[in-house]
């Protein structure tokens, strides 16, 4: 029969070359799998509050939940890189309402608020959706603002075809 006829009990170290384990297991201690070794669930593996997944050999790299918050902490060296075929969305929400879009297929990354898209980058730069606010100096030689768009640059304001200041004169000049 494959079938055990008596329960395995080990205190201490014991060591498997193979070990088949069917149905529930309590383990009240760490498990310790060796190097290079694969380890496989069936369908999900479950964490308690407060349980954390460590990778790398100073545990760099980590995921954890704790009773209110969920974290994706990367404190090793080199980039967090977190890649998708075609599309990546960062977003909240039960109907994941995406705050953050980029697409591979155009290179664009999307910026919403509210579920519109707000900042879009380009090829040649970004676009803006609404009203854009600087607070500091553009140092930027050309600025384009669509004229069904409004845009607040410090105390100046473009609406349309109409620019106006909120201090002092407004003075504009021209290159030729």
């Amino acid at each position: 029969s494959t079938q055990p006829r008596v329960l395995l009990d080990v205190v201490g170290i014991a060591s498997f070359s193979e070990i088949q384990v069917s149905g529930f297991s309590t383990f009240t201690d760490n498990i310790f799998v060796g190097t290079g070794a694969t380890v496989g669930f069936g369908t999900s593996a479950f964490f308690p509050d407060h349980a954390g997944i460590y990778f790398g050999d100073s545990n760099d790299l980590s995921i954890y939940h704790d009773s209110d918050h969920s974290y994706i902490s990367d404190t090793g060296t080199g980039y967090l890189r977190i890649t998708a075929a075609d599309y990546l969305q960062l977003g909240t929400g039960s109907t994941y309402d995406a705050f953050l879009n980029c697409e591979s297929t155009s290179g664009s990354v999307y910026v919403n608020f509210n579920g519109t898209t707000k900042l879009q980058t380009t090829n040649t730069g970004i676009d803006v959706s609404g009203i854009l606010t600087a607070s500091q100096t553009l140092d930027s030689p050309e600025l384009y603002i669509n004229p069904s768009g409004i845009g607040t640059i410090g105390n100046i304001k473009i609406s349309g075809n109409v620019v106006t200041t909120t201090v002092g004169a407004l003075t504009i000049r021209s290159n030729s």
